[in-house]
């Protein structure tokens, strides 16, 4: 091979690295500017802070808290209801009841999804590998969660 050859070739060779790193340095800037704005999921610990468990009544399944836990809900936040299908966040709009956040656990999916206005009682069903009927109504302006446990 001629040495004009050799040139030629560790040129292109060169060249084509070249444009190797600065497509992989671009697509990783790409990436990041894309990635940034992804907010991350709060820790066990946050979510325990924002929103003090509630307790559940009398089910067919256990209770996840004691029922002597379940304060009044005022107009402002709301309070979770846990079970192991999933949690709902509930609060009392005078004597009716309103859900701001209905979250499924992992392997559970919202079977009933009611609306978001406030009303007498809401219910939410969770289903995986067990059913999860979450009611709940404010009689005299207090939270009263019912949740029951059943298979599917």
């Amino acid at each position: 091979m001629s040495r004009t050859t050799a040139l030629a070739v560790a040129g292109w060779l060169a060249a084509a690295a070249l444009a190797v790193a600065v497509g992989l340095g671009v697509v990783q800037l790409i990436g990041a500017g894309l990635t940034l704005t992804v907010s991350q999921p709060r820790s066990a610990a946050e979510v325990e802070r924002a929103a003090p468990p509630v307790a559940a009544s009398a089910g067919l399944g256990p209770p996840s808290v004691a029922p002597t836990d379940v304060a009044p809900s005022g107009a402002g936040e709301g309070k979770v209801i846990r079970t192991d299908g999933g949690t709902v966040t509930a609060r009392c709009v005078g004597s009716r009841v309103q859900l701001s956040a209905i979250t499924p656990a992992s392997g559970y999916r919202v079977h009933d999804r009611p609306g978001s206005e406030p009303a007498d009682e809401a219910e939410v069903s969770f289903r995986g590998n067990r059913r999860y009927d979450v009611r709940a109504s404010c009689p005299g302006g207090r939270l009263q969660p019912d949740i029951r446990e059943r298979d599917n």
